[in-house]
């Protein structure tokens, strides 16, 4: 009995260890889009999508190319203001993502911030 308790918690708690937000620092956004119903059901589609770099070409937060947040978010101008306006200043950005609402071309967008 005792080791079933244990494995019980063993096995909840892994559950939980699969979802991360991750934090990234000293980025670029280098594309900006908003897509709506699409025909072919992609996977973007009603999504603020948003593609950020190293200011080397590169990125490695989360391992997905993309960043996106769904058209339904209470936060969803708000990051299409903040995104639109450090892509066109120029500026670096802190972002955070969701790992656990994922697309297979990116994570969700969790925090935006235009860094000085």
């Amino acid at each position: 009995m005792k080791y079933l308790v244990v494995s019980g918690i063993s096995l909840f708690l892994s559950v939980f260890s699969y979802a991360d937000t991750l934090h990234c620092d000293d980025l670029y956004i280098s594309d900006v889009w908003v897509e709506g119903v699409r025909d072919d059901g992609h996977a973007l589609q009603n999504m603020l999508v948003v593609k950020v770099n190293d200011g080397n070409g590169t990125f490695d937060c989360g391992g997905k190319t993309y960043l996106h947040l769904e058209n339904t978010s209470d936060a969803y101008n708000s990051m299409l203001s903040v995104a639109l306006s450090a892509l066109a200043a120029n500026k670096k950005v802190q972002i955070a993502i969701n790992t656990n609402t994922t697309t297979n071309y990116s994570n969700q967008l969790a925090f935006i911030r235009i860094k000085q």
